[in-house]
């Protein structure tokens, strides 16, 4: 009798081992699922760029040192194009041979956050778009203006700032641009470091030149060995820097940050075609 009962308890327990390998199984495959439906819709999102890019992106074009006064360079993006498409896109940010080269948005109201889930159209979207806050202007003439981004798995929107952390990358990788209406404006990378996640502007006054310094010299003193920089750029008060802003993977209070200075400004308009026909008027006999 007692061994009929052992027996049940042993088959019982062998049931309760496979139901809980059973039930693990269909959470992995759930989570799997999950992180599939993820990865594709950022995937769907970065050809969305893509085929934007495609139409209003004019590639290799090369940016002149400068150009003779009274003179215009020319300007690779159809701003007219992009804004046709949505009127938030204000800016374009390239970095040479990454994978960063995207619209950059801002909502005109004070949801911050809107942009942070939402496609250049302005659908949902895990990926979201790159974009700056109401805080700064958008002339990129503020002390330093905050540009954020996904950390996508998939490679797009700032994932490719994580190799900034790298050296030789650091190294190789120095220029930035971002093109405006009527604008291409040149920058130099100078550095790139983990930050804790505060909110930059709500927690300095980067107008006031004290302030300001004080920060400067904070991200040039460096805090450990995945601080990168380049010393023979000298930062002071009335320079004009550009901030880019990311999540870290596995670290949900870090920020990986990538700073640029603006040293220069070409007036540019865009000379290109859309739809196959070029933007000036044609004589017409």
């Amino acid at each position: 009798m007692r061994n009929k009962e052992n027996k049940k308890k042993s088959n019982k327990k062998i049931w309760l081992i496979l139901y809980g390998i059973l039930v693990i199984a269909c959470l992995v495959c759930i989570g799997g699922f999950v992180l599939f439906l993820l990865d594709d819709d950022a995937g769907e999102s970065q050809k969305q760029y893509e085929l934007v890019a495609e139409k209003v992106v004019i590639p290799d074009i090369v940016i002149p040192e400068f150009v003779p006064e009274g003179d215009k360079a020319e300007l690779p993006v159809d701003f007219e194009a992009l804004q046709e498409m949505n009127p938030e896109i204000y800016a374009w940010i390239q970095i040479p041979d990454t994978r960063v080269d995207y619209p950059v948005l801002q909502h005109e109201s004070e949801d911050q956050s809107y942009y942070l889930t939402r496609d250049m159209y302005g659908d949902a979207s895990k990926a979201g778009s790159i974009y700056t806050e109401y805080y700064n202007k958008k002339d990129f003439y503020d002390p330093n203006t905050i540009i954020y981004g996904h950390n996508m798995k998939n490679g797009s929107m700032f994932h490719d700032l994580r190799y900034f952390a790298q050296e030789d990358f650091f190294a190789e990788h120095e220029d930035l641009y971002i093109y405006t209406p009527s604008s291409i404006l040149r920058y130099k990378i100078f550095a790139s470091y983990e930050y804790d996640d505060r909110h930059l502007l709500a927690t300095y006054d980067f107008y006031d030149e004290e302030v300001y310094q004080s920060y400067i010299e904070e991200i040039m003193n460096p805090r450990s060995m995945y601080t990168m920089l380049r010393e023979e750029y000298e930062i002071r008060p009335g320079n004009c820097i550009v901030t880019l802003s990311t999540c870290v993977a596995n670290k949900p209070n870090s920020r990986r940050l990538v700073q640029a200075v603006l040293v220069d400004e070409l007036p540019a308009e865009y000379k290109g075609e859309v739809n196959g026909e070029n933007n000036e008027e044609t004589e017409t006999e």
